[in-house]
C-alpha cells in the first residue's frame, strides 16, 4: 500500500511539472511577438493572428530550449531559433 502511494505521488508530481503543448506554443509565440511589438494589444494580436498559426501543433524541444535561452535577446532569438521553431 505504501509503495503504491509513493508511485502515485511521483506520477502526479511529474504530471504537474509537464507544460501542456498549448502553453509551450503560447510561450514561443509570445517571445517572438514581444520582440516585434511593445504594446500589449499589439503583442496579443501578433500571438493570435501571426505567430500561433505559423507554429506546429507540438513545439520541438530544441525550439523550446532555444527560445527559453534567448527570449531576452531578440536578435539571437530570431537568428538562432526562428528556423528551429517553424520546422514541421
Amino acid at each position: 500500500m505504501t509503495m503504491r502511494l509513493v508511485v502515485v505521488s511521483i506520477v502526479v508530481a511529474l504530471a504537474a511539472c509537464t507544460t501542456p503543448p498549448e502553453q509551450e506554443r503560447n510561450d514561443v509565440a509570445t517571445a517572438f511577438c514581444q520582440c516585434l511589438h511593445s504594446a500589449p494589444a499589439a503583442v496579443d494580436a501578433c500571438v493570435t493572428d501571426d505567430a500561433l498559426p505559423a507554429l506546429p501543433p507540438e513545439i520541438p524541444d530544441d525550439c523550446l530550449t532555444c527560445v527559453y535561452t534567448n527570449s531576452q535577446r531578440c536578435s539571437q532569438l530570431f537568428s538562432d531559433c526562428f528556423d528551429l521553431c517553424l520546422q514541421p
